[in-house]
């Protein structure tokens, strides 16, 4: 479904949608702008009855519009009126349905099984209807046939536009083309006319209508149809089938350009490993966004491949370090290969691929052979086979990819891991207590990060004073902390690497959460930063802070997703407690901490790193099918 960007024209409809009682049929240009955004064309043709008309016209006055009760074009409803002003055609009216070459088309039909309801800028109109790009390709291609003045030529570039959509269903084109008065007739009928002009020619040469070859062609030996108009400059360059080995792929692929010219890369594979390594420089130096979706065969499932599995993230895991223009997701798939495929999505919704199929040799060690003395079949749309089976792929790979996806989280600590501030924390509780002659040590505030501001005041005041403060101790305690934070905070920042971080889960459709102890985080991080997690829960959400699970309890109920596919990142003992108690797999990170590895570790942590950017690289795949535990193991 598209949209027609015209304000002028989409005001008028609304203006007309809401006198109809019933269901219309939008035709004409801007019912093709409809599905072909690019096509020039604000005017509207409107199918409807005498009564309809009568109403549409009282809806424009005379004195702005002219009003012209007679349609020459007999390709258009019947009456039109033009807008003084500004030059927008309103065309409606009955008669286009009695006129050749449209006495064929059945409009009931066409409104009740193969139309959609318009929209525009999220408006949904009641009554006006757009037919699907197959059925508006079927009117233009009987425009075209019966025209005989120039707007014919605009009529095959419409159906060939329209034909060239990916929603357009070769079945319900030809299903419509079966219904005229004679199918034959219009066949010879479109080819003769065709042949009458070089323009013609030259229109069909260079668009994809050869992926209707089969039912259009004369001949049903025949499957390309510019053999019989003796088009052979686009049939002599086409490749049906290439060698599947990587290096014969990779030359294909460097020779259509299809990294430069593709924004995403659908690749269903055994490993992935040699064919990641022929492109490797390639894709290295690539100076624009992609993304590749790769389904290889699950390591555990497969020890004999393994270590190519893991060569092949190794590698995949050097290329983004190097390239962040380019980002690879993987799923891993349990049962013996089989598709060889590679999908290249172009920008404007054209695909081309590769297709072929693993070979079984009972003697082989690995016994699925793809490589070798193999072949993969070339598909680009030209012939209504080629376009089938690409859309069969297309449509087996998303089955497959989401089959094997879930929906994961990373809930992220604040102080020490999202934010900068665990020296300016430092330091304001120790201004805090100092006021009090109370003097504590810098391992003694990273100890106590995270927990609740009164919990940590309570705490220090015992060890120190033998007692606990009294309330208005504890608010002046609290209070000091918080005034020098304030004063000072311009000094705290967002650590290198977390916002790139933030940006590529949430490419990988994985939510973000937020879990600190301070009451406050916006006042620390700003609500640009905030914004991107999914659920934030603060010290004021909570009764018991970390290291009791509530806070991150509380996340995973806010979030939504069980438990064993959210990852925390923390930074100090009793976050990492916290998030161990609610059962989540805990990355700890360091960064300027004073704390030693296996302070950390006896907390619970799983795994521990230097900083954000060590850990990006793993967290990177928290959106794969594996475990992410098992995926890390496996690296």
């Amino acid at each position: 479904m598209g949209t027609i960007d015209s304000a002028e024209a989409n005001k008028e409809l609304g203006k007309i949608d809401k006198i109809l009682s019933k269901e219309h049929l939008l035709i004409g240009g801007l019912a093709v702008k409809y599905h072909c955004p690019a096509r020039e064309s604000k005017d509207i043709d409107l199918v409807c009855s005498d009564e309809i008309r009568t109403k549409i016209l009282e809806l424009y006055p005379s004195n702005k519009w002219d009003v012209i009760d007679e349609n020459r074009d007999e390709y258009r409803p019947d009456y039109h009126i033009k807008n003084k002003k500004t030059g927008l055609i309103i065309s409606f009216g009955p008669k286009i349905t009695e006129r050749e070459p449209y006495q064929d088309i059945k409009y009931d039909k066409l409104l009740k099984d193969h139309s959609e309801i318009f929209k525009y800028s999220n408006i949904e109109f009641k009554n006006i209807y757009i037919p699907n790009a197959a059925a508006l390709a079927y009117t233009k291609l009987l425009s075209f046939i019966n025209r005989q003045n120039d707007k014919a030529e605009q009529d095959l570039k419409d159906f060939i536009s329209l034909t060239n959509r990916p929603e357009c269903s070769a079945d319900v084109l030809f299903n419509l083309i079966d219904d005229v008065t004679d199918p034959k007739k219009l066949k010879n009928d479109f080819w003769n006319k065709i042949k009458s002009n070089q323009t013609y020619m030259d229109l069909v040469e260079e668009g994809n209508i050869f992926k209707l070859a089969n039912f259009f062609s004369l001949n049903e030996n025949i499957i390309d149809p510019s053999k019989e108009l003796g088009i052979e400059s686009y049939v002599e360059t086409k490749k049906t089938v290439i060698h599947a080995d990587p290096q014969s792929v990779h030359q294909y692929i460097s020779e259509k350009e299809l990294l430069k010219n593709s924004e995403k890369i659908d690749i269903i594979l055994y490993t992935y490993e040699t064919q990641a390594t022929t492109l490797r420089a390639d894709l290295m130096h690539l100076c624009k966004s992609i993304l590749f979706r790769v389904l290889i065969r699950n390591p555990y499932k497969d020890k004999l491949k393994s270590n190519n599995v893991k060569s092949s993230i190794n590698i995949m895991n050097e290329i983004m370090s190097k390239n962040h223009l380019v980002n690879f997701q993987v799923r891993f798939y349990d049962d013996p290969p089989l598709l060889r495929t590679f999908v290249f999505h172009k920008s404007e919704n054209q695909t081309e691929g590769l297709f072929g199929m693993y070979i079984f040799e009972n003697d082989s060690v690995h016994k699925f052979v793809g490589a070798e003395d193999n072949y993969l079949l070339h598909l680009n749309n030209y012939s209504l086979f080629e376009g089938h089976l690409l859309k069969t792929i297309q449509s087996r790979f998303e089955y497959l990819w989401s089959s094997l996806s879930c929906k994961k989280a990373v809930l992220f600590d604040l102080d020490g891991v999202v934010l900068d501030s665990m020296q300016l924390y430092v330091k304001s509780w120790q201004h805090s207590f100092n006021k009090l002659g109370i003097n504590i040590t810098e391992k003694e505030v990273y100890l106590r990060e995270g927990e609740k501001s009164e919990a940590t005041v309570q705490e220090i005041y015992m060890k120190y004073k033998g007692c606990e403060p009294d309330a208005n101790t504890m608010n002046l305690i609290i209070n000091e902390k918080e005034k020098y934070f304030i004063k000072n905070r311009r000094i705290a920042c967002v650590y290198d690497g977390v916002k790139s971080l933030l940006i590529n889960l949430k490419e990988r459709n994985i939510k973000l959460g937020l879990v600190t102890g301070s009451k406050n985080p916006s006042a620390k991080l700003g609500n640009d930063l905030l914004f991107m997690f999914d659920a934030v829960i603060s010290g004021e959400d909570v009764i018991r802070g970390k290291p009791d699970p509530e806070p991150y309890l509380k996340a995973i109920e806010k979030i939504g997703i069980a438990s064993s596919n959210c990852y925390v990142i923390e930074n100090a003992p009793l976050g990492i407690k916290s998030a161990k108690k609610a059962n989540l797999t805990c990355f700890a990170v360091k960064n300027n901490s004073p704390l030693d590895n296996a302070l950390l570790t006896d907390s619970g942590a799983d795994y521990i790193y230097q900083d954000i950017n060590h850990l990006s690289k793993h967290l990177k795949w928290a959106d794969s099918n594996l475990e992410l535990k098992d995926l890390i193991d496996f690296m």
